[in-house]
């Protein structure tokens, strides 16, 4: 198992999460997805929180670029696009109050498939 945790990078620019910041809570489901596409980050994992309420995703920032030695975006990336892992994302702790670049922290489990999921009710497995 390997743990990671981060705080969630342009939440400041996601329209979905200004609208939505009232809401997100502590131990909320996160989605990880890659956006293969975003023309300033080939390598961008979306984070996608898990709207209770309207049953539906909302994009409400993304995993921070890879920069001083640290690694997290690219082995994510790494782990997302294999079928044998799970990936389990949440919210840490939220503080709308705080600075943006601080105002969510998301943690993330990846389990070997063979260990199974930590969670199964909760657990994304990316499939491309």
């Amino acid at each position: 198992m390997k743990l990671y945790s981060f705080f969630a990078a342009g939440v400041q620019f996601r329209r979905e999460y200004r609208e939505n910041m009232d809401r997100i809570a502590t131990g909320d489901s996160v989605f990880l997805h890659p956006e293969l596409d975003n023309k300033h980050d080939p390598g961008a994992i979306k984070l996608m929180w898990y709207d209770n309420e309207n049953g539906d995703h909302k994009h409400i920032g993304y995993v921070p670029k890879d920069k001083n030695g640290t690694t997290t975006q690219a082995e994510l990336l790494a782990f997302l696009a294999k079928s044998d892992h799970y990936v389990r994302g949440e919210v840490l702790q939220h503080s709308p109050a705080n600075k943006t670049w601080l105002a969510l922290e998301i943690g993330v489990t990846v389990t070997e498939a063979s260990d199974g999921p930590a969670d199964p009710d909760n657990t994304f497995i990316f499939n491309s």
